[in-house]
């Protein structure tokens, strides 16, 4: 089953990691109404782990709304207040390799086979084209609802590496795109917090890696020799940022080479500590990012280790006292609820309360995936 899912991971790296392939609607044009056909929700799953009480029944049903997932080779759906599922996406576009949704579910961003930008308004069904003077790379990640990351090359040459060019942020209101960093190139995944407009990300850089981007004061770079540390902690590149939800601390994936770590800093208070650390595999795909829990006690990661022992969704608690397993077999995990996460184990999304330890189904299509949770 490991092995499946680490094809699953690699296949969805190379899905969200590049443009490449991308399937064009047929003639389409800036600001092209796209009319998205109504089709039959897939025959829902049934199979159920444990039998649901009343409360448990009750707990799904609300966590449900707004839910958003994708039928693998499929469509878009949303789960509405009323139980209904709604199409978001028809299949044509769900099979775009690089399509992403935006947190509320409103809007869709895709590279097509000449990385040209383009913005989908699901409501309207119309599409437009950003940014076409600008040289983008196959990198593309939504901030929050407004702005998109992208990458800049501003040279030719600078695609020849394995970087994902100049971290730029576009503003999908107005359409401008702007450079944060046009010295440096970055890789890996950045991070997004609405809430100061801060960017975190990593660049190609021998000394300190990591870098801070705000729009008041430009581009700091993250020196972590100023936090005093708590225990132990490897020294190495910093990768995959993660911002708490109130901006007040930030996780950092950290790599000696031989073992990678998970190590949070604390903005305000200077201090650091290293809540986990273990023995990679070396696939070579990107590495997921460490995912806050909205209380700001929990880090969700999955981990894909060198070989079995220690792969599987981690819940690591952010004090550094407790590091739990919760399944070894699961794979595209996000927090759902204060207390919950879903993810798909055996090709069916289940959601995991962490007050009981079980693991229940959502009810939803068999080879469904979930992408959002858009309230």
């Amino acid at each position: 089953m490991r092995k499946y899912q680490l094809v699953m991971i690699l296949l969805v790296l190379l899905l969200v990691g590049c443009g490449v392939g991308n399937i064009e609607p047929e003639g389409k044009t800036n600001g092209e109404t796209v009319v998205l056909d109504k089709v039959r929700v897939p025959a829902v799953a049934e199979v159920v782990d444990e039998p649901l009480g009343e409360n448990v029944a009750d707990m799904i049903e609300q966590l449900q709304v707004g839910l958003v997932y994708q039928m693998i080779g499929g469509g878009f759906y949303q789960i509405g207040a009323d139980g209904e599922h709604r199409q978001l996406l028809d299949e044509q576009m769900g099979r775009m390799p690089s399509l992403l949704l935006s947190p509320s579910g409103k809007q869709a961003a895709y590279l097509d086979a000449n990385r040209q930008l383009w913005l989908v308004d699901l409501a309207l069904g119309e599409q437009k084209t950003l940014g076409t003077e600008f040289n983008l790379s196959d990198f593309l990640m939504w901030g929050d609802d407004r702005f998109l990351l992208v990458g800049v090359w501003l040279d030719p040459n600078e695609a020849d590496g394995p970087n994902n060019g100049h971290i730029s942020i576009v503003d999908t209101k107005s359409g401008q795109i702007k450079i944060l960093d046009e010295a440096n190139l970055f890789g890996n995944r950045p991070a997004f917090l609405a809430k100061g407009s801060l960017v975190a990300y990593s660049v190609f850089s021998p000394d300190y890696n990591g870098r801070i981007y705000n729009e008041y004061e430009g581009i700091q770079v993250f020196d972590t020799s100023v936090y005093k540390t708590e225990g132990e902690m490897i020294v190495g590149g910093m990768f995959n940022p993660s911002w708490s939800s109130d901006g007040r601390k930030i996780a950092w994936l950290v790599s000696s080479g031989d073992r990678f770590a998970v190590q949070i800093f604390d903005l305000d208070k200077q201090t650091a500590m290293q809540v986990y650390d273990w023995d990679p595999a070396r696939f070579g795909g990107l590495v997921p990012s460490p995912m806050w829990s909205f209380d700001g006690n929990w880090l969700l990661l999955d981990i894909v280790g060198n070989g079995e022992e220690g792969s599987g969704l981690w819940l690591l608690a952010t004090d550094g006292s407790e590091q739990r397993l919760v399944t070894e077999q699961g794979y595209g995990a996000r927090w759902l609820g204060f207390n919950q996460l879903v993810a798909n184990v055996d090709n069916v999304p289940h959601l995991y309360d962490m007050v009981s330890g079980d693991w229940f189904s959502l009810g939803l299509p068999i080879d469904s995936v979930v992408v959002s949770v858009a309230r």
